[in-house]
């Protein structure tokens, strides 16, 4: 197989006002507020949505959404229903990882539709992409704290998924150079996590992005590491460290950034940091799987969406 025939991914269609789409928990519960008000944002867009019917169950361990069983139903139905157009995620957390082995992702190698979420869900945008050859949205979740999606995260998401002009998402230069690729990845936690598994994601080739949020810099470097070591950082064409909010360490300890820059010029790679991605304010969305321009010298990413 080609690297062209590897990446060739499906790009789902725009979405477009009076498409139906389904809100979907399938990590951690969400409120009732926060998923009322990422409904209501979605529907000022003129969207249709369908609340899935264990998003707000809730569950006796208190940090998942509903049972197993019921979180993957939710998921596979909205998969497998022609009619729905596009799957939002609710909330992050955990428990995505928990679905896969039983997942089904063949209804959307039938009928690829738009995807949204991010954190936890990083699980699912790679079984998605590697398993459904599908694009996916890394963008904010319904549910999440209104400061991460504000009045420009929206913009970016509403850009993002009806098919918008590229938007530019500039960030910091650590390591200069200019590569052309596609865009893979997520949270740095849940890359390490899925290492030897079958979900393990190949990132050979591909501009790697990696955000996190609530690690000290310690445990980031032992993540970036234990990609290294599995092997998953081996060929990676560029890196896009988005957001590391809440990631500070002890006075006098390395930071965040400086994990970052040891690890850019290791892999001696074009590389940029603190781009509006993933755990943060304003959380703009990009759609994992593009084509994607990474300009470090400039400290700029551009998708194709065409």
């Amino acid at each position: 197989m080609t690297t062209a025939d590897r990446w060739a991914r499906r790009r789902p269609p725009p979405l477009a006002p009076g498409d139906l789409v389904a809100a979907v928990a399938p990590a951690g519960p969400p409120s009732h507020d926060g998923a009322t008000g990422g409904i209501a944002l979605l529907e000022s867009w003129g969207l249709r949505v369908r609340l899935m019917p264990a998003a707000l169950t809730g569950h006796p361990s208190g940090f998942l959404a509903a049972d197993d069983d019921r979180r993957l139903a939710d998921l596979e139905a909205a998969f497998g229903d022609d009619e729905v157009a596009g799957v939002f995620c609710l909330r992050g957390g955990y428990g995505s990882q928990r679905l896969l082995d039983r997942l089904d992702v063949a209804p959307l190698g039938r009928h690829p539709k738009t995807f949204v979420g991010f954190s936890d869900l990083t699980a699912l945008h790679v079984a998605l992409g590697q398993r459904a050859d599908l694009m996916t949205f890394h963008g904010p979740n319904l549910a999440g704290d209104p400061r991460r999606i504000g009045p420009a995260g929206a913009s970016s998401l509403h850009r993002a998924i009806s098919g918008g002009e590229p938007e530019v998402i500039t960030g910091q230069t650590l390591r200069p150079g200019e590569v052309r690729a596609p865009l893979v990845g997520g949270n740095l936690t849940l890359l390490s996590t899925l290492c030897g598994t079958p979900d393990e994601l190949d990132a050979a080739g591909a501009i790697l992005l990696l955000e996190d949020v609530g690690e000290a810099p310690y445990r980031l470097d032992r993540a970036l590491t234990h990609l290294r070591r599995a092997g998953v950082l081996e060929g990676v064409a560029g890196l896009a460290f988005g957001m590391f909010a809440d990631c500070g360490g002890r006075p006098g300890e390395a930071t965040a950034l400086d994990v970052a820059v040891a690890h850019a010029h290791e892999l001696d790679v074009p590389a940029v940091a603190n781009l509006p991605l993933g755990h943060g304010p304003q959380q703009r969305t990009v759609l994992l799987g593009a084509p994607t321009e990474l300009n470090a010298t400039a400290g700029s990413l551009v998708q194709d969406r065409t």
